[in-house]
């Protein structure tokens, strides 16, 4: 799984997705990679 091969990464989990990505969600996923990459 890509979660276990990137170090001190999270899960975010979306509710009503599948293998899309619904613009509501755009926020979720754009703070989860910023506060990755800023080690928050």
């Amino acid at each position: 799984m890509l979660l276990e091969m990137i170090k001190e990464s999270k899960l975010i989990k979306l509710e009503s997705t599948g293998h899309e990505i619904h613009f509501e969600d755009w926020n979720t996923i754009a703070d989860g990679i910023d506060n990755h990459v800023s080690g928050r």
